[in-house]
């Protein structure tokens, strides 16, 4: 046993909380971050002097302090910290005080949103250094409460205005493989086998409306083997009081890329939509004000192309285009497959092969030069609309704002040297 040092890293947040409680609304905004900022950093230092008292290369856990808790049934406090645990601890605290301060532009109830930072830190920290197991659940089911309280709002449906979240997550594609397209709208890709959430549920515990939810069409990426397709799905919100919006997911400048020649999906990233404005969140964000009649929506990655997409079969690309999958747009555009329309409702098109002969000999020739033409250019031609997104990614490798479609122009440098590694190698060209 060493001392409470542990203990003190746990707890010393609560002491923040016990001083923002007790000051209660007397507390002023610019206070409680002040508050919030000093107790982080506190704890910040206090878990350096944990890394100062680690004897490295000692094997087993460190530190060990226990307590007895309920004797009756066994159940006792125990923490204690190792190589790992260490370092998890240290991140953690680091990260804290630079949250607060991400957060200093937060106005809507700053007290409360910093109260529900400081348990949340205790509950992580205990999570890390626990080593009793009722002990390890106590800390991780408290934690839960301020991510609880951090994202959602209030349902004022009844009179009882219960406190709601709304937690959602999405299906997306998988690559494709050698020999198969990845799998379409599909929910492991994204977690541990989940399965997503019923609407019908969804709208019944909380006052979101789900106004669309489908397979968007070309957001597989090209290849000899296609990647599976993304979907979009999108809500309003209805009655609601003093409600923020969180998101966090990636892909939004690191699309998704193929391998072996296959090319990227598509990018991700929230738009929301407040008083008849869209704007444009991006792909990670928190506590955003939202209010009664506000729409969002977003879409989720398909998977990345495996092999060179002008060697995909004009036969596969077809089916494609009547499974809605493909557009004829992105089947010309991604493919070099020209089909011509014969039924649409019916889901009868064909492939012209003359023109797909001699489009895929263009694209052969001209994509390499398509990736050294001028990024601003391009941009410029997306901010016209005279090119879109789908275009910009897979033929340029430009990436944007993609709310403002501002260049981002080391993103760019970036994602167009990982095409010429890993994609442009495996194509034939000429």
């Amino acid at each position: 046993m060493s001392g409470h040092l542990l203990s003190a890293v746990i707890f010393l947040p609560l002491v923040g909380v016990v001083a923002l409680v007790l000051g209660g609304r007397q507390i002023g905004d610019g206070t409680a971050r002040f508050v919030t900022l000093f107790v982080t950093l506190v704890t910040f230092v206090a878990s350096l002097a944990v890394l100062a008292r680690f004897e490295q290369g000692q094997a087993g856990f460190q530190l060990l302090e226990q307590a007895s808790w309920v004797p009756s049934v066994g159940l006792r406090y125990l923490v204690g910290v190792d190589g790992i645990s260490l370092w998890l601890v240290l991140l953690t605290t680091f990260l804290f005080p630079v949250s607060v301060l991400a957060s200093w532009t937060i106005t809507t109830n700053v007290r409360s949103y910093m109260i529900s930072m400081l348990v949340l830190e205790t509950a992580v920290i205990g999570v890390f250094l626990a080593l009793d197991l009722i002990v390890f659940f106590v800390f991780f089911e408290a934690l839960l409460v301020p991510m609880y309280l951090l994202i959602g709002g209030w349902d004022k449906r009844t009179e009882a205005s219960p406190f709601f979240m709304w937690y959602d997550w999405m299906v997306g594609g998988w690559g494709g493989r050698n020999g198969k397209d990845g799998s379409n709208a599909t929910s492991p890709v994204f977690g541990v086998g989940l399965a997503v959430q019923p609407f019908e549920g969804q709208e019944r515990l909380t006052p979101v409306v789900t106004s669309t939810h489908h397979i968007v069409p070309d957001s597989g990426g090209p290849g000899t083997f296609r990647g599976g397709c993304g979907v979009e799905k999108g809500g309003t919100l209805t009655e609601i009081e003093d409600t923020v919006m969180s998101y966090c997911c990636d892909r939004a400048r690191s699309v998704t890329w193929g391998i072996n020649g296959g090319l990227p999906s598509s990018p991700h990233g929230v738009w929301h939509t407040q008083n008849g404005q869209d704007t444009f969140l991006g792909a990670v964000f928190s506590n955003v004000a939202v209010g009664a009649g506000d729409a969002f929506v977003r879409p989720s990655a398909g998977g990345g192309g495996y092999g060179d997409p002008l060697l995909r079969d004009p036969e596969a690309v077809l089916e494609d285009v009547a499974d809605g999958y493909v557009t004829p747009e992105g089947a010309r555009r991604d493919y070099g497959v020209v089909v011509r329309e014969l039924d649409a409702e019916l889901a009868e098109w064909e492939v012209d092969e003359e023109a797909t002969e001699e489009e895929r000999k263009q694209i052969r020739e001209r994509r390499l030069g398509w990736l050294e033409e001028d990024p601003e250019a391009l941009a410029e031609k997306y901010r016209e609309e005279e090119i879109g997104a789908f275009e910009l990614i897979r033929r340029h490798g430009v990436i944007l704002d993609w709310g403002t479609g501002e260049l981002l122009p080391k993103t760019t440098e970036g994602f167009r040297a990982m095409l010429k590694r890993r994609v442009v190698p495996h194509w034939e060209n000429g």
